[in-house]
């Protein structure tokens, strides 16, 4: 997929809508204010979006972590050198940037998700520069991950990154778009049927095709496909430092999808709320107005010991972490209602403890530099 092919695609999804107001809903409208370039001339452009999220993170987020074990470091610098290896077979630069911040931000989320015992599908909203692939693609429990994305340089920065980790297993619904329904067609194929003379033998081939009918693992959805995600049900649905980004007609649009998708037992996981000019209160009323109920909310919070004579722990989070469930959760007959202090965690229920790390044991800090020469030495070893 190319930038010409997904402009060709979008004027078509486009044209099958009823109205121009509804394409102006998924527009990156933060992006645009910003000033921020959502469209590209050629792939190499791309190389330019893959270090603009989450920047100065990497040591807050070693700090929220409390620090890796040697197997997490191992995980953490396996999938740096996947992305070197997308770097090099995508733009054949020698010189790449690693983007330790915006990977450790992913690395976090992957954890988080790896926490929640049901996670065979998987939505994400809006991945960004699409890091997490990265990391996600080694977690076997997943095997249906889905992504929805409205910018034009991250949904193709996106496919290439998939593409590459996924393969054959990795189908791209703008893509798709351009195939089908098929425009054109001069009708060869029944007319030699009735006579076979019409070309000669020697040159015409009739093409041989197969049919590759098996599930895909990852799929990649842009805005005027969202009617085939919303025939899907899932385990959860992310949606990471976007949702303040939002206009409200969208926040609305969002939340009732969200609501809609996540199956009876689902989650909604959000790592960081976005930057925009909407507010974190605003974003909870949406969802909450969608009849999902915030389970867990917070930034910096006081762990209290599990046992009488225990201290209390200090967890410092960099960003606003969430999770939302339907009314239908079990989970909900279990705890208060939230009275709409913030923050709210219910340190009692275990998804939540394994998911924020609150009884992992402090691994140990480790610098950037020594990342990256790890990095290197791994990239040099095959």
């Amino acid at each position: 997929m190319d930038p010409v092919s997904y402009r060709s695609a979008e004027r078509a999804g486009i044209r099958d809508l009823n109205s121009i107001r509804q394409s102006l809903l998924h527009t990156p409208v933060t992006f645009t204010e910003a000033g921020f370039p959502t469209r590209i001339d050629c792939h190499d452009d791309l190389r330019l979006y893959i270090d603009v999220m989450h920047e100065n993170r990497f040591e807050a987020m070693m700090a929220e972590l409390d620090g890796l074990h040697d197997d997490e470091l191992d995980e953490f610098v396996d999938g740096l050198v996947r992305y070197c290896r997308f770097h090099l077979s995508m733009f054949g630069r020698r010189d790449i940037v690693l983007p330790l911040s915006g990977m450790i931000m992913q690395y976090a989320a992957a954890k988080k998700l790896q926490a929640i015992p049901e996670r065979g599908s998987v939505l994400e909203i809006g991945p960004g520069s699409g890091l997490i692939s990265f990391f996600l693609k080694e977690d076997e429990a997943i095997r249906q991950y889905h992504q929805v994305e409205t910018t034009e340089s991250f949904y193709l920065l996106q496919t290439h990154i998939n593409r590459y980790l996924y393969g054959h297993e990795f189908l791209d619904h703008a893509q798709v778009t351009l195939g089908a329904p098929k425009a054109g067609g001069i009708g060869l194929k029944e007319l030699i049927a009735i006579r076979p003379d019409i070309l000669l033998d020697e040159k015409y081939e009739v093409e041989a095709s197969v049919d590759y009918e098996a599930t895909p693992r990852a799929e990649h959805f842009p805005w005027w496909r969202l009617d085939r995600v919303i025939e899907n049900r899932y385990d959860v649905v992310m949606a990471h430092a976007n949702l303040t980004e939002f206009t409200y007609e969208a926040m609305r649009y969002y939340a009732t999808l969200f609501a809609k998708v996540l199956k009876p037992t689902g989650v909604l996981f959000i790592q960081c709320f976005g930057g925009g000019n909407s507010t974190i209160p605003t974003v909870i009323r949406d969802l909450t107005d969608a009849r999902l109920m915030p389970f867990m909310l917070g930034k910096d919070f006081d762990i209290p010991g599990r046992s009488a004579g225990e201290a209390t722990r200090r967890k410092a989070m960099p960003v606003y972490n969430g999770l939302f469930l339907p009314l239908t959760h079990p989970l909900l007959s279990t705890v208060a209602g939230h009275a709409g202090g913030l923050p709210l965690v219910h340190f009692a229920d275990p998804m939540t403890r394994a998911m924020f790390g609150f009884d992992r044991p402090p691994g140990a800090m480790r610098q950037r530099d020594d990342v990256v020469d790890l990095v290197r030495a791994r990239l040099h070893a095959h």
